[in-house]
């Protein structure tokens, strides 16, 4: 009868055991410092506090952000009460050096939210009408629409076992959609060949830092 309910038993033992290691190695990732600092900082980790970036005031229905080279942050978004507005989030300093030196000074979080305390966003805003918001959202998802039809073009390259191009320290976007029911991010390559010029992606976000730069403080 015993040996019934020990092997359950000792299999919750090892999974609870299994936890406390993972937890206590991840911690140990976010408190040790080497040479080189703690090591966590990553491509990845920097991308995903790109995207974490908003403003203190942050609701909205429905928003379209993305980030240019230079880390500001862009969102286009509609909020109760029929509010339109268009945002600029211009970091103080690099996004990038900063994580990097909180990485090398074994100051950076374990999580990336919790690494947004480190930077510092100056934000400027200015209202659109309801038209001006329809037409930026209308010309992104047929600009998202066009972009999956040239991917599933260059399928048929690949069938044909013909060389696609490869990107190296290219400029590019990603986008993120969100309506409270819909989430999508989507990124494309701001190069100068055909492909990033045929890219509406790269076509409507130039649209929008151009109507940014005209209609916001310099």
């Amino acid at each position: 009868m015993i040996s019934k309910y020990l092997k359950p038993t000792l299999f919750v033992v090892f999974i609870v055991a299994c936890c406390v290691q993972a937890i206590a190695q991840l911690r140990n990732a976010e408190l040790s410092c080497g040479e080189n600092g703690q090591g966590l900082f990553s491509g990845s980790y920097y991308e995903t506090v790109l995207h974490l970036i908003r403003p203190p005031d942050w609701e909205h229905l429905i928003a379209i952000s993305f980030s240019e080279p230079l880390e500001t942050r862009y969102i286009l978004r509609m909020r109760h009460g029929n509010k339109f507005e268009l945002l600029r989030g211009t970091p103080e300093q690099s996004i990038y050096e900063t994580l990097e030196a909180a990485d090398r000074a074994c100051k950076l979080p374990l999580q990336p939210s919790e690494a947004l305390n480190l930077v510092h966003i100056k934000w400027q805003r200015v209202s659109l009408s309801e038209s001006a918001f329809d037409k930026f959202h209308r010309d992104f998802s047929a600009a998202v629409e066009k972009h999956a039809a040239y991917i599933q073009e260059q399928f048929g390259d690949y069938l044909k076992g013909k060389p696609i191009a490869v990107y190296l320290h290219t400029n590019g976007f990603t986008f993120d959609y969100d309506d409270l029911v819909e989430r999508l991010q989507v990124e494309s390559t701001d190069s100068a060949d055909e492909r990033g010029k045929r890219d509406p992606l790269n076509v409507w976000a130039h649209a929008v830092l151009k109507f940014a730069d005209e209609s916001l403080p310099k």
